[in-house]
């Protein structure tokens, strides 16, 4: 117990600290189920245009285009 702190407030604060602790855990929990992603593959299609993999091959193309 804090000084001053009436019984009433001791078991408000001891319930934010355990709401926190439960937050906490979960947000922890949620980063360890995240997939990382290979996004290399997820491009392959802008709009109607193919995206290749290099930006010197997208340039090459762009550039054969604009002729």
């Amino acid at each position: 117990m804090l000084d001053g702190e009436t019984d009433d407030q001791r078991q408000q604060r001891e319930q934010r600290n355990t709401d926190r602790a439960q937050w906490r855990a979960h947000e922890e929990e949620q980063q360890r189920q995240l997939v990382p992603h290979n996004l290399d593959d997820a491009f392959d299609i802008v709009g109607d245009q193919q995206v290749f993999k290099t930006l010197s091959t997208n340039v090459v193309v762009a550039m054969a285009n604009l002729e």
